[in-house]
């Protein structure tokens, strides 16, 4: 089931949110009632974005909608 809700953006840069296909569908996913998650677990902080206006943009609107975002490192 995992498996399942696993999203990435291959060979994409974290400098932009542009393009980000698995970013938004993960939180189009989180937008859904009832949500299959409640946790969001990002590997490295990098993979998410590299401009911190955009990484808490992102951390803000999951919190809005009622997820948990780890960032490993």
């Amino acid at each position: 089931m995992l498996d399942e809700l696993i999203r990435s953006d291959s060979e994409m840069t974290g400098r932009t949110l542009v393009g980000r296909e698995g970013l938004a569908e993960l939180i189009r996913l989180a937008k859904q009632r009832p949500r299959s998650f409640d946790c969001v677990l990002i590997d490295d902080t990098s993979r998410l974005g590299r401009y911190l206006p955009d990484v808490l943009k992102v951390c803000d609107e999951f919190k809005r909608l009622g997820v948990f975002v780890y960032l490993r490192k």
